[in-house]
């Protein structure tokens, strides 16, 4: 992954005549742990904007990705707690649990947890899960 994003973002960088020395290390932390719904094509995309956003000779910063890298919805900090009994927390950690048991098989667990493949899917990207 980090080789990827360093190639992306030298490429846009030439491209727009700047001198981008790579990323800023909370940059990189947060692109690693990112989900990548859109793959490849996705993470161009994220990076282009970051080249168009950054200033000459410096890093790209962390706060130029979009919102969703750097908020985490009150769902995902929720499951972490086990004690949180919010049915969203529960929700989520229940959907955690089926895919963990049925080895990430998300047709599986879909009909297992009684509900669409569609419906499971909105709800890993709602809680940001991913298996």
């Amino acid at each position: 992954m980090p080789v990827l994003a360093q190639y992306f973002l030298q490429y846009f960088a030439a491209r727009l005549k700047k001198r981008l020395p790579g990323l800023d290390a909370e940059c990189l932390r947060l692109l690693q742990a990112y989900d990548w719904p859109g793959n490849v094509r996705e993470l161009k995309n994220v990076l282009e904007r970051a080249a168009i956003l950054t200033p000459d000779n410096e890093l790209v910063a962390a706060g130029l990705l979009p919102t969703e890298f750097y908020t985490l919805p009150d769902a995902i900090r929720a499951t972490d707690d086990p004690h949180d009994r919010s049915l969203r927390a529960v929700e989520a950690r229940h959907i955690r649990e089926v895919l963990a048991e049925v080895d990430g098989n998300k047709t599986e667990a879909a009909r297992q947890l009684g509900i669409g493949l569609t419906t499971l899917y909105r709800k890993l990207q709602e809680y940001g899960l991913s298996f």
